[in-house]
């Protein structure tokens, strides 16, 4: 799943994709809802190759954004999972101090190093503030999550409000582990390895 925010809401949101960046051939219509004032974007891509490099660019309306890649997780059991545990990430500077950390060790193609980022909780400092996913979360770690997938869990700043739920939609990982209520329990496999 692809997101993002735009000014656009008459518009259809898409995502032109490859496995070639100058080679963008395949396109994925989405959809849009406003979370309070905000835009936000949604394009589920399907049918995906395991272990692939994927490259992508976001349109909504005028809008175009840069041309951006991840990796599909393998296939099987077992592999080898690189992930970034993060949480109180509410200081934009220690984000970019850890963000140019990350770009200096990995370089630019991250999404062939880390598979996944785990986001704790407390995204955010007060949960119901819109400004503040976009301004100490989206914005901050958008140099790694254009590029690596994130699961985010709720903490005590982000306060279970609605706008947090509005954004992190987990619908398709609340599965499988009975007497667990579903609406407070997702499970995902990376790389083959069953991540709570």
């Amino acid at each position: 799943v692809v997101n993002w925010h735009t000014l656009e809401k008459n518009s259809v949101p898409r995502v032109i994709y490859g496995m070639n960046p100058d080679q963008l051939n395949q396109t994925v219509t989405g959809s849009n809802e406003v979370i309070v004032d905000h835009i936000w974007n949604t394009v589920k891509l399907t049918g995906l190759q395991p272990d692939t490099e994927y490259f992508y660019q976001c349109i909504s309306g005028e809008y175009k954004s840069e041309v951006s890649a991840f990796r599909t997780y393998k296939s099987g059991k077992g592999h080898k999972v690189r992930l970034i545990l993060a949480s109180d990430s509410q200081d934009n500077d220690a984000v970019n101090r850890f963000t140019a950390l990350l770009k200096k060790k990995y370089g630019d193609d991250l999404h062939n190093h880390i598979n996944i980022m785990c986001h704790m909780g407390d995204a955010v400092s007060g949960g119901g503030v819109i400004e503040q996913y976009e301004n100490r979360y989206y914005r901050p770690f958008s140099p790694l999550t254009r590029s690596i997938p994130v699961a985010m869990v709720s903490g005590n700043h982000d306060v279970e409000h609605e706008i947090f739920y509005k954004y992190a939609k987990y619908d398709d990982f609340a599965n499988g582990v009975d007497g667990v209520n579903q609406e407070a329990f997702y499970t995902l496999k990376v790389n083959g390895v069953q991540l709570f």
